[in-house]
């Protein structure tokens, strides 16, 4: 088998948009059935996906009959009654086959948040923006990828008018005011830090002198005078010394006595 020459250098970036949208069904809808609801994928400006898209895999929860829908054309998308939320498995298929299937996993929304009532008139839409990178394709395949472009006419279907717009203007715009917001925040924080090192420098100027500690030179002759009041022990010494050589020396003036009186 011959193996399929790819591009080198060469990526292409293919946007998409998953998501779903609900409707309630009202309050006299059956218990099982109070939302009506369609999981898709489409292009963000309604772009025909099967130029490169083979099939899409939706994989449902288990409690449905059938839970895994194949679709092979467009549109990309499943349609259900239910009353409960849960996460739905996405998998696209490209045409060529060497390149990996591509796995999403989506939320199924049926309230809508933030306090917000529920209306039979305006559906809970829950979608978003996405793209499909393809790194050196083959060249049958590039030009596949290359025919995915927005259409003349965009098509109206019934979702149409609920749809998210993703603008890539106003999405650079909307980066340009976080990054001037960001600019602001670092430059008030450098004035921040230059005011709290001037007051610090500041404080150093005008901060007294260190007081000089003195060291310890009355201990130290008090340790003199110690040392000079034990000398008088010699003095005990010495008395002691003398007493006892008085003592030895009564003793001999007595022996000399005893004997010339024997004598």
């Amino acid at each position: 088998m011959t193996k399929k020459r790819r591009l080198e250098d060469t990526t292409i970036a293919c946007p998409i948009v998953y998501g779903s949208m609900s409707v309630w069904m009202g309050r006299k809808a059956h218990e099982f059935a109070t939302h009506k609801w369609t999981l898709f994928v489409r292009g963000p400006n309604d772009e025909d996906l099967s130029c490169f898209v083979s099939k899409i895999i939706f994989s449902l929860h288990p409690s449905f009959e059938v839970p895994v829908r194949e679709i092979t054309e467009p549109p990309y998308e499943v349609t259900e009654m239910g009353w409960g939320e849960f996460e739905a498995g996405i998998r696209i298929f490209f045409k060529d086959s060497d390149e990996r299937p591509v796995d999403i996993l989506h939320p199924i929304k049926l309230y809508p948040g933030g306090g917000q009532q529920m209306s039979v008139k305006k559906p809970v839409m829950h979608e978003f923006y996405d793209e499909i990178v393809f790194t050196n394709p083959t060249k049958e395949f590039s030009a596949d990828l290359m025919m995915y472009t927005a259409p003349k006419d965009r098509p109206i279907t019934r979702m149409t008018e609920h749809y998210t717009v993703f603008d890539e203007d106003s999405d650079l715009q909307h980066l340009s005011s976080i990054h001037d917001h960001i600019t602001r925040e670092i430059e008030s924080a450098k004035a921040r830090i230059l005011r709290i090192d001037a007051e610090i420098a500041h404080i150093g100027m005008t901060a007294p002198p260190p007081t000089a500690i003195q060291g310890p030179t009355t201990s130290r002759g008090s340790s003199a005078k110690q040392a000079v009041s034990v000398a008088p022990s010699t003095d005990v010494s010495g008395s002691s010394a003398s007493s006892t050589k008085t003592t030895k020396g009564s003793s001999t003036q007595n022996d000399t006595k005893a004997k010339a009186e024997r004598s």
